[in-house]
C-alpha cells in the first residue's frame, strides 16, 4: 500500500499559536528521531510542521506507528551546559521571554513553542530549562495526505518485477519510480532515483 513520506505532519495547536505563528519557520533547529537526526529550518503550518528536519527524520517517524514525536533541539549551536551557565548568571526575576531570548537566542516561534508543549509551565531551573531547549518533545499526529506529500512509501515489491523492471506477473509491462517499493530520503533522491529506473526500464 502506498503511503505518504518526507511530509508535514498534524499538530493540534491551540488557536493562539496558530494564529501568531503558522506561517513562521523554526530557523536552525535540530529534530530527532529515533537513531536519525536533521538539521535545518522547519514550518509551523496551521495544521501542523513540516520542513526539511522532519523529512529528514521521517523514516524513524514511521518507524514510530501511531506514538509519533520528536525532540528539537532549538539551539543547536549551543552546548547545553553553555545554556545552564548563563541562565544560572541572569538576573533573578527575569521574564522567562527574556531569559530565552538572552540565554539561548530563542525567536519569538521558538519561545512560544515552548509555552505550547509545556502548557505554559517553562521550568526556571537551569538544568531542567537547558535541557528542554535541547530536547523538546512534539507529539505528532497523522502525516498530511499523499497529495500534499513530496514522495511516497510503498509499492510493487523487487520480487515482483526482473531485472529489466519488467512485471513477471504482465509480460511486456514495465515500471520505475515510485510504483516501485522504495523511499527517498529528500525530493532530489526521488527524482534521481525516479530518471535512473525510467531509464533501466526504457532500455528494458
Amino acid at each position: 500500500a502506498l503511503s505518504p513520506t518526507n511530509c508535514g505532519y498534524q499538530v493540534p495547536w491551540t488557536a493562539a499559536f496558530r494564529d501568531q505563528f503558522a506561517g513562521v519557520p523554526l530557523k536552525n533547529v535540530c529534530m530527532r528521531a529515533g537513531s536519525m537526526q536533521a538539521r535545518g529550518d522547519a514550518m509551523v503550518t496551521k495544521f501542523g510542521i513540516e520542513g526539511g528536519p522532519i523529512y529528514g527524520v521521517a523514516e524513524a517517524i514511521y518507524a514510530q506507528g501511531d506514538q509519533r514525536e520528536v525532540s528539537i533541539d532549538l539551539a543547536p549551536d549551543l552546548a547545553s551546559i553553555t545554556i545552564e551557565n548563563r541562565v544560572r548568571a541572569a538576573k533573578p526575576g527575569l521574564a522567562m521571554g527574556k531569559l530565552l531570548k538572552r540565554c539561548a537566542k530563542l525567536a519569538p516561534v521558538a519561545i512560544s513553542l515552548l509555552r505550547e508543549i509545556t502548557s505554559n509551565q517553562i521550568p526556571r531551573d537551569p538544568a531542567q530549562l537547558a535541557f528542554l531547549i535541547k530536547t523538546a518533545r512534539l507529539k505528532l499526529g497523522e502525516p498530511t495526505t499523499m497529495a500534499k506529500a513530496i514522495s511516497t512509501r510503498g509499492g510493487i515489491m523487487h520480487s515482483e518485477f526482473d531485472a529489466r523492471f519488467m512485471l513477471l506477473a504482465r509480460p511486456g509491462v514495465f515500471v520505475a519510480g515510485e510504483m516501485l517499493d522504495w523511499t527517498a530520503p529528500t525530493g532530489g533522491y526521488l527524482l534521481q532515483a525516479s530518471f535512473a529506473t525510467g531509464r533501466a526500464a526504457g532500455l528494458g
